[in-house]
């Protein structure tokens, strides 16, 4: 069996469903039964998905309704978990996670301080969840989340720089062997009805160029996937949403002490 890998990209994923739409022509509706899934961010949706047996149109389905939501209601702070939680309630259900053990799907999770780990193993339903949300996460775009196993955690394209261990990797960089090329605003906002067909057609038409069975590697996985400028520019961002929150917590938590103080002295 193949290993594929999803990195991340946002709204602009919807460039894999295309991709999951030719596989399926290749390799019939069962997926799970010719590749393991591995996948970061937005990706890792995709690699559940395969791994669950969803096929390309339900995918389509589920897309167009969060896209929707998320065209009326907007995307920035902490919207972007909502979507995520709409999704989930749909997805994680019974003992989602053993079939996701059994199948062999992994998610990535960057913990502080930029250390990339793989999640194949899961305590419960929950345990998924909050990796998931975990592997999503961006600050000031996602829900901030205090912490994964005792660890901050966060977006898990961010830490992951060798993708030599996956058979076919997919995502945006030129250092993908199926590479999709987004503008910053496709990753960011949620894509039209037309602009979520062109993704499609657009992962459908580079994966119909693409060998599955002979992958020959071409590029160079080694080299990190973010340059040092924006990497650090997230670290800065990452480190303001913690300080915020947290101040913003020790404020209300002052304040709630000052204020039982005053009515016990009363």
């Amino acid at each position: 069996m193949k290993s594929i890998y999803f990195g991340g990209g946002s709204w602009s994923s919807a460039f894999y469903i295309g991709i999951i739409k030719n596989l399926e022509e290749k390799y019939g509706n069962k997926l799970y039964k010719k590749f393991t899934f591995s996948g970061v961010s937005a990706g890792a949706i995709f690699a559940i998905l395969c791994s669950l047996g969803y096929k390309s149109s339900e995918m389509k389905e589920l897309y167009k309704v969060l896209s929707q939501n998320a065209l009326k209601n907007g995307v920035w702070f902490g919207k972007m978990s909502e979507y995520h939680d709409q999704l989930l309630d749909i997805i994680i259900k019974d003992d989602v996670y053993k079939i996701l053990e059994k199948r062999n799907c992994k998610i990535g999770v960057s913990q502080f301080f930029h250390k990339y780990v793989e999640y194949k193993k899961w305590d419960n339903n929950d345990h998924l969840r909050k990796s998931l949300h975990s592997s999503f996460r961006l600050p000031f775009y996602c829900r901030y989340q205090k912490s994964l196993d005792n660890r901050i955690s966060y977006d898990g394209g961010i830490a992951n720089n060798n993708l030599n261990e996956y058979d076919i990797t997919i995502g945006n960089g030129k250092f993908y062997d199926i590479q999709m090329n987004p503008s910053f605003k496709e990753i960011i906002y949620p894509p039209n009805k037309l602009n979520l067909e062109n993704q499609i057609k657009e992962g459908y038409k580079k994966s119909k160029q693409f060998n599955f069975k002979n992958v020959k590697k071409k590029h160079d996985f080694t080299k990190s996937k973010i340059n040092s400028i924006s990497l650090v520019i997230f670290y800065v961002i990452f480190i303001i949403e913690y300080i915020v929150v947290n101040v913003k917590d020790s404020f209300y938590y002052i304040m709630n002490t000052i204020r039982h103080l005053i009515l016990n002295f009363k």
